[in-house]
């Protein structure tokens, strides 16, 4: 009960707005006015990296008229992005003064939850639901931080695979079921793709009596690949050699016969199964280090040694283990049952949501949980179950970013460090100047706290502004 009191607004604090929101300069409408120059600047910085990727990922020269349309979309989208900064003060400042004191909810997340209401109307509707989501994600493991340093709930690994495994077994459901091919572009599908193989029945139109002839066609060119010699080791080097004699296996594994007709892949169970697995597991030790270079590049360049470290080859043990029970236990199921079902999805998921113990990441599992809600939503809605909420997703995107401020400003060690360091970018470092001493009042020892996410993040705190 002392730990959930200090949620009520009555207890109060007499800082004004100059000792609290912008103690760098007296004046509040200044103190706005800089924020929104720095803020500008850093949106579109970001915002010009998001919409260039865009215009790559198209695959073809961009006509007048794209560069227009990306040319505008930027400006909108970076004007949002000022706007979510700037209206900060502007509202802490004009609340400070209609009320006369700060409590709880006004120091941090009413007033941002006021500005993100002016923001998101600025944003073009496409890009208010992937917001949503991702502030929803930060936002969740920020509110269950908060519950945890207040001892209302505690963390478990088990908890966390458990609700890896339920949500995505949903998500994997729905791409076998085919809902995938009402969703253009959804990211989290072409993910399953990849991952899981081509499971969707609407995606294999293939006979299965045609499907022994084809593997008979394949097996008279086998004479064509042959093992590495010792002159091929030689010239080319360890790691040539070990690539073509995985390639001389993979195709013989194709040649092996086909367990049972019902499985959706075109080749042998053994070759479906080890296909998957070293092929996630190389991408997942290609991404972490591709991650190493670019967050941790002087390091890696002082010691190139860390590139072949353990942690190297977390994500790649999570994706090629999960590929290689997953595909297994699929595998299996259909073979004794002599079907395919998707109900077969459950187990499946269930049992290769284990590896999420090498690579135990909340931002995944919260992701794959909201993802599975907004597509449960959008399906239900399709087929007539249930109505759309007029404006949903714009609260959703004003709750949890009224939220994440709350926890930037009051409880800053409930916050993510990513969405730290994008706050401390956007505001020129504005979030870590604001006096934090006079809300340490309301018990959550927020100076404190600040100093610990200062020490982790290692940001600087700028002596000063000009504005």
């Amino acid at each position: 009960m002392q730990a959930l009191s200090k949620f009520t607004p009555n207890v109060a604090i007499s800082a004004t707005c100059t000792e609290y929101v912008h103690p760098w300069i007296n004046s509040c409408p200044k103190a706005s006015i800089g924020m929104c120059l720095c803020a500008f600047k850093d949106s579109f910085r970001i915002y010009c990296t998001v919409y260039f990727i865009s215009l790559l990922m198209r695959r073809r020269i961009p006509t007048l008229n794209d560069l227009k349309h990306t040319f505008q979309g930027l400006l909108r989208s970076t004007w949002f992005l000022t706007t979510a900064a700037y209206g900060f003060p502007v509202f802490a400042c004009s609340l400070r003064r209609l009320l006369g004191h700060f409590n709880v909810l006004t120091v941090g997340f009413l007033p941002a939850f006021l500005t993100s209401i002016c923001a998101i109307v600025i944003e073009r509707p496409t890009r208010r639901s992937l917001l949503a989501l991702y502030v929803a994600n930060c936002g969740t493991e920020a509110a269950w931080r908060m519950l945890e340093e207040r001892n209302l709930v505690k963390s478990s690994k088990n908890r966390l695979m458990v609700l890896f495994g339920v949500c995505l077994s949903i998500l994997t459901f729905y791409y076998k079921k085919g809902f995938h091919l009402n969703f253009e572009k959804e990211p989290v599908f072409d993910a399953i793709k990849f991952i899981m193989g081509d499971i969707s029945v609407y995606e294999n139109a293939r006979t299965f009596p045609n499907q022994t002839s084809s593997i008979i066609v394949d097996t008279s060119q086998k004479n064509r690949k042959t093992l590495p010699g010792p002159k091929f080791f030689v010239q080319y080097g360890f790691l040539a050699c070990l690539i073509k004699y995985y390639i001389y296996m993979l195709d013989k594994m194709k040649q092996l016969p086909i367990r049972n007709k019902c499985c959706p892949h075109n080749y042998s169970c053994v070759h479906y199964c080890m296909d998957g697995t070293v092929k996630l597991f190389g991408t997942g030790v290609l991404i972490q280090v591709a991650l190493k270079f670019v967050f941790q590049l002087r390091r890696t360049l002082k010691s190139p040694k860390t590139i072949f470290s353990k942690d190297t080859i977390k994500i790649g043990l999570f994706l090629g283990g999960f590929s290689a029970i997953f595909r297994t236990v699929s595998c299996l199921l259909r073979s004794l049952s002599g079907k395919d079902s998707e109900l077969y999805i459950f187990p499946a998921v269930l049992l290769a949501s284990t590896t999420l113990k090498n690579h135990p990441d909340a931002s995944i599992v919260l992701y794959i949980m909201w993802k599975s809600l907004q597509l449960t939503f959008q399906i239900g809605k399709s087929k007539g179950y249930w109505k759309s909420i007029p404006l949903f997703t714009e609260f959703l995107y004003c709750f949890f970013t009224a939220l994440l401020f709350h926890s930037a400003l009051v409880e800053p060690r409930t916050l993510r460090l990513s969405y730290w360091r994008f706050l401390m970018g956007l505001s020129g470092g504005r979030v870590a100047v604001m006096n934090r001493k006079p809300i340490d009042g309301f018990g959550y020892d927020t100076s404190t706290q600040l100093n610990e996410i200062l020490v982790k993040t290692r940001s600087k705190v700028p002596d000063g502004f000009f504005w």
